[in-house]
């Protein structure tokens, strides 16, 4: 393995603790690696990392956060000096996912169907 792909697949390890922002609103808690979102990952000989991001919808209102998020994760590899994000033209789909990930969905799917469904409070002008 080149000093390059070591430091990559650091990146990816901490990227890894990147959470997609829909996640920790839904209760799921993935990050991007969990969810299949990123797409590559390259440092060079500067120590400059890239990572290709893809995201599910091209207009992500949280897309600045994501970018701060993955880049602030990226240059806590050892060896990244820098780091900087490009998003993939592509949008992402969950087929992408890897099965451990379908399964946790799956069984969160299960287990909300399971609760009961509160009604919502409906409130009359005064």
């Amino acid at each position: 393995m080149t000093a390059a792909s070591i430091t990559a697949a650091a990146v990816l390890d901490q990227l890894a603790d990147v959470l997609d922002p829909c996640s920790i609103h839904n209760g799921t808690r993935l990050s991007f690696i969990d969810l299949g979102m990123v797409d590559d990952v390259s440092v060079d000989e500067h120590g400059h990392a890239t990572v290709r991001l893809l995201l599910d919808d091209p207009v992500c209102m949280y897309m600045v956060d994501i970018m701060l998020g993955v880049q602030q994760a990226a240059v806590r590899a050892d060896g990244v000096l820098s780091a900087s994000v490009e998003i993939v033209g592509d949008v992402w789909s969950p087929d992408r996912m890897p099965a451990q990930t379908r399964a946790k969905i799956e069984h969160w799917q299960q287990v909300r169907a399971g609760r009961p469904v509160l009604p919502l409070a409906v409130m009359r002008p005064a």
